[in-house]
């Protein structure tokens, strides 16, 4: 440190003061929290986060601070209980001796990653290095980090600093940093996630992509937990086809005045299926107030796929207007039903047929026929003449469309005859 040697005179005054002084200048030192602006949230349970300090040409052997109950605000009375934590030397060693064993045991981690799983980038190990060692790579000579360990959540209030020579640091705005519980969002348990996750193409709803043509709603719940105002991110998947959304704003109850404490909200979520195919929603992210971020691992929790089936439609296939069928007496004559853009999860059909006699000999009736063996076509078997007409579809999920055409006559062939006529053959 530098050194300044002072002279004076002394006209009557104090003897002692006589001759040359050394004065020691040490540098300024300080402590300032949370010196990044890092976001900290708590993960229950039992999970801490480290918050960091930077300190500036000292070497603490003290470091007081207090927790405050969430949501004590200026001029608010403070609900709950202030703790106040003292920090020794040895105290602070241990803090910093473990953090650097599990950055020791994550860096072990990442080197043990299998080369040969197609999820493997070497950068992403680079990475993860240079995310634990920017902060210290970054400090001066002068400067060192040190770490309070926080359990609970609550503001964490930096009182004191205090150096081997019992001189205590000057403390840097601001002073506080917030640890709140982290922010979360989970689907709402329901029928979807129970299994019953097939749904109908609404009619006129015939393409694979989401397009104009609108199809049935599906309404969702999401329980939302974190300090409001949040931000929901999540997209859906329709088909291999990705579009992201945004939910910002989400607040709860803010009669009390107190919008720093965390809340548990559930908040509607509605999309329209105006596609055939595989609809997957998933909760991307979560965040709250204080730029805290929760990605959610894909689970029952946070994922919902829904499949949209086909309708199906039938027609009668070589049989309609214009075109009857041909029916010998004493026979029956077999008449081809097909379906039309169905959905192998929807067989097998029920198709209802309905016969109209065309003579009094015969009675109406009406039935249901099935396909076999996963095939398209049906076979009707016509024994008398009318009118046979298609009624109605129907899959193992889905009511389907009749199609023209939907009718088909069955015409009865008369028996066949011949006229013979006699003529006299004269002889000349």
């Amino acid at each position: 440190m530098p050194t300044f040697g002072l002279f004076g005179t002394n006209d009557g005054g104090d003897p002692h003061l006589l001759g040359q002084h050394t004065v020691r200048m040490s540098p300024i030192s300080t402590a300032k929290l949370n010196p990044y602006a890092e976001a900290f949230c708590l993960e229950p349970p039992g999970s801490a986060v480290l918050v960091p300090i930077l300190l500036n040409n000292t070497s603490p052997v003290g470091i007081r601070y207090t927790l405050l109950p969430l949501g004590h605000g200026e001029g608010r009375e403070i609900i709950g209980k202030v703790e106040t934590h003292d920090l020794n030397a040895k105290d602070i060693r241990a803090v910093e001796q473990s953090r650097q064993e599990s950055l020791e045991l994550t860096r072990t981690n990442a080197n043990k990653r299998d080369v040969n799983d197609p999820d493997y980038d070497e950068y992403d190990d680079d990475e993860d290095e240079d995310s634990t060692e920017s902060s210290a790579n970054a400090l001066q000579k002068s400067q060192t980090l040190v770490h309070v360990r926080v359990t609970k959540p609550g503001t964490l209030r930096l009182e004191r600093v205090l150096d081997s020579a019992e001189v205590d640091a000057r403390l840097a705005y601001p002073l506080e940093v917030v640890i709140a519980p982290c922010p979360k969002a989970e689907f709402v348990p329901d029928d979807i996630s129970r299994g019953d996750n097939i749904r109908c193409a609404a009619p006129g709803v015939v393409s694979g992509h989401k397009g104009s043509t609108p199809g049935e709603d599906i309404n969702f719940n999401l329980d939302v937990f974190g300090v409001p105002p949040l931000t929901l991110r999540w997209y859906e998947d329709v088909n291999g086809r990705r579009e992201y959304f945004t939910v910002e704003g989400v607040v709860g109850d803010q009669t009390r005045g107190i919008s720093e404490v965390p809340q548990k909200l559930q908040i509607p979520l509605t999309i329209s299926l105006g596609a055939i195919g595989s609809h997957t929603l998933t909760l991307e992210h979560v965040l709250d107030r204080y730029g805290n971020s929760l990605t959610p691992a894909p689970s029952s929790m946070t994922t919902r796929t829904i499949t949209v089936l086909r309708r199906p439609s039938v027609s009668f296939k070589t049989c309609g207007p214009g075109r009857p069928s041909s029916l010998l007496i004493g026979s029956e004559t077999r008449v081809a039903i097909t379906t039309h853009s169905s959905d192998p999860l929807d067989e097998v059909w029920d198709v209802g047929v309905r016969y109209t006699p065309s003579d009094k000999k015969h009675k109406g009736w009406e039935k249901q026929l099935k396909t076999q063996d996963s095939t398209k076509d049906m076979t009707l078997r016509a024994n008398a003449p009318g009118e046979y007409t298609i009624l109605g579809v129907k899959g193992k999920y889905c009511d389907g469309d009749v199609l023209s055409p939907e009718t088909c006559k069955v015409i009865e062939m008369p028996l066949p005859s011949a006229e013979i006529e006699w003529k006299k053959i004269y002889e000349w």
